[in-house]
Parts: structure tokens; C-alpha cells; sequence
């Protein structure tokens, strides 16, 4: 997992990814802590996409599609 704030992300303990197949889900808020469970901050409704990664280091850019976005 790796959270993404401004354009930069960190991964867990700094780790990057182990190489294969994927399948990866992308959350976004709009950056607040709501003040109760029952308000929901995201951007758009989860997307989930197969990814098949290399094993060598690498970079991988993620488009969401519009058609997710409200």
C-alpha cells in the first residue's frame, strides 16, 4: 500500500513492489477526517484494475478514468 498526497507517495517500511500480476484498487478523499462514519469523503467509488508489474525497478502511472469520477 502507498499513500499518495500532492503528486508524491511513500509505500509501507519504503518497500517498493514485489514484480507479477496485480490487481490494484485506487481510494482518493478529499483529505479531511469525517466526524462521523456515516460521511463519506471520497473523490469517486473505488477502482480496481489487473496489473501485471515487472520485477526490475520501475514506474507505473495509474489513469483513472473519467467515467469513475462523478
Amino acid at each position: 500500500m502507498a499513500d499518495i498526497s500532492d503528486g508524491s507517495f511513500q509505500t509501507r517500511d519504503g518497500r517498493g513492489h514485489i514484480g507479477g500480476p496485480h490487481i490494484a484498487t485506487i481510494t482518493a478523499t478529499d483529505g479531511t477526517r469525517p466526524e462521523s462514519p456515516d460521511v463519506d469523503n471520497s473523490l469517486f467509488p473505488p477502482y480496481q484494475l489487473k496489473v501485471n508489474l515487472p520485477v526490475e525497478d520501475s514506474v507505473y502511472d495509474f489513469d483513472v478514468p473519467r467515467t469513475s469520477r462523478p
